[in-house]
């Protein structure tokens, strides 16, 4: 059985909203998901355009997320470990400096 390591480099996610509180909280909640998967914030672009027929305002904004550099160390260990052909668990708590020396 095989395994591949692969880890999500880049995500790009678009946002909209009716007012820039609710734009923020999407923003600040998907921010905190992608933490999960290792990611963090790269840039973030935003606007707002008003329909004039409805007199609406629309907040968008495109947040670009990429792999933390640490994570990068994280994905070498793990393979490190699978091509040692080490099981996950005896390196569980593992200690770094025992692993690099």
């Amino acid at each position: 059985m095989n395994f591949e390591f692969e880890m999500i480099e880049d995500k790009i996610e678009f946002f909209e909203a009716p007012d820039v509180k609710i734009l923020e909280k999407q923003i600040a909640e998907k921010i905190d998901q992608n933490k999960a998967i290792l990611l963090e914030v790269h840039s973030v672009s935003h606007q707002m355009s008003v329909d004039y027929e409805q007199g609406k305002k629309l907040y968008s904004a495109v947040v670009h997320f990429k792999l933390k550099s640490s994570a990068s160390a994280l994905l070498f260990l793990l393979k490190l470990v699978y091509h040692c052909g080490l099981p996950a668990f005896s390196i569980y708590p593992f200690n770094l400096n025992a692993v690099f020396c």
